[in-house]
């Protein structure tokens, strides 16, 4: 009950959606089965699991691949600062399978709220983003 006033019903069931990006060398089987032993070691053995097949296992490429010095020189170049490098998504998972390296950016700011309801960008970091994807 999420109306005004109080209500003191316990609910019966609860749900949690969970989006895991393994490192290198954890795949998606492995990560359960870490999960399931945590949930167990601190007393909660009755929750239920469900596990979507859709789980995809990590891929990295090496920093120093000429593409990705590619994207640091010009990150660097347009915003002052070399980019915050992370993780990417499903294409360079099925990319990795022919040998092609695969690097994904973007030019938010810190503040800019990535897929959430507020997501926004300045105008200024727009142009410089169109600037950084020329080069």
């Amino acid at each position: 009950y999420t109306g005004p006033g109080s209500k003191t019903i316990v609910p019966n069931e609860a749900r949690a959606k969970m989006d895991f990006r393994l490192p290198p060398n954890l795949n998606p089987q492995d990560a359960m089965k870490k999960l399931r032993a945590h949930l167990d070691k601190h007393g909660f053995e009755h929750i239920e699991i469900k596990f979507e097949a859709s789980a995809e296992p990590p891929y990295k490429i090496s920093i120093k691949e000429p593409m990705a010095q590619a994207i640091i020189k010009a990150a660097t170049q347009i915003f002052g600062q070399p980019p915050i490098v992370n993780g990417v998504s499903a294409e360079g998972t099925i990319l990795k399978h022919v040998w092609i390296p695969c690097v994904l950016t973007g030019f938010a700011s810190p503040g800019a709220n990535l897929h959430a309801p507020d997501e926004n960008i300045s105008i200024e970091h727009y142009i410089r983003g169109i600037k950084y994807a020329a080069l």
